[in-house]
C-alpha cells in the first residue's frame, strides 16, 4: 500500500542486530522498527508503541538426539542442554529474563551468549543446544528446528525516531494498526 500512494518512495527492509538496532534508529539508518520490546528503550527521541504479543517457544535441531528418541519433547527434556542466547545491550538483564522463560517448568538453563542471533540459529540447528525463540523467527526456518510452545509470550512494539521527518511513517503506522487491532497505534 506504501508504494501504491508514494510510488517514489523508497522502501527497503533490513534486520539489524538487537544491539544496533536502537542506534539505527537514533542516526536515521532506520526510520522504523519492529522489534521485541527489550530491544528499544524510549526517550525524548525515540517513541515506542506497543504492536503485539507473539508465543515465546523453545527451539531445537530436527537432529537432535533427542528428537528421534522421543515423539513429544518437554522442556524438561533439555534440562542439561546449553541455551543459546543472542546478545543484547544488558547481558544480566537477558539472561534472567531467559531463566524467567525456561525456570517455571523446573529446568534451569545453561546459559551461553552467541556473538550474533545468526550463531545462535547455527549453534541449534548443529545440535549444540538449543534457545528460546517466537512464533514469527520462526516461519521462515521451521524446516530444520524442532519447537515447543512456552506459557508466555514476548511483547513487540514499533519505534521510530520523532526527530526524523518521514512522510510514510503516519501511512505505515495506519497500515500497521489496520494489520495488528490489538495494537496501541
Amino acid at each position: 500500500k506504501l508504494s501504491e500512494v508514494y510510488p517514489e518512495a523508497k522502501i527497503t527492509l533490513e534486520n539489524y542486530d538487537f544491539n544496533y538496532l536502537e542506534t539505527a534508529l537514533y542516526t536515521g539508518e532506520a526510520d522504523v522498527a519492529i522489534a521485541i520490546s527489550t530491544c528499544v528503550r524510549s526517550s525524548d527521541t525515540i517513541e515506542i508503541v506497543y504492536l503485539t504479543e507473539i508465543p515465546r517457544l523453545i527451539i531445537y535441531s530436527k537432529k537432535h538426539k533427542l528428537a528421534s528418541e522421543k515423539k513429544k519433547l518437554t522442556p524438561q527434556d533439555f534440562q542439561d542442554e546449553i541455551f543459546f542466547i543472542p546478545p543484547l545491550c544488558d547481558e544480566a538483564f537477558v539472561a534472567n529474563l531467559v531463566r524467567s522463560f525456561i525456570e517455571p517448568y523446573g529446568v534451569t538453563p545453561h546459559l551461553r551468549f552467541t556473538t550474533s542471533i545468526e550463531s545462535m540459529f547455527v549453534s541449534v540447528v548443529n545440535g549444540l543446544g538449543v534457545a528460546v525463540a517466537d512464533t514469527w523467527a520462526m516461519k521462515p526456518r521451521k524446516d530444520n528446528y524442532g519447537s515447543i510452545p512456552l506459557n508466555s509470550k514476548h511483547k513487540v512494539i514499533v519505534a521510530w525516531n520523532k526527530k526524523i521527518d518521514n512522510p510514510v511513517l503516519g501511512l505505515f503506522l495506519k497500515e500497521l494498526a489496520a494489520q495488528f487491532p490489538e495494537s496501541e497505534l
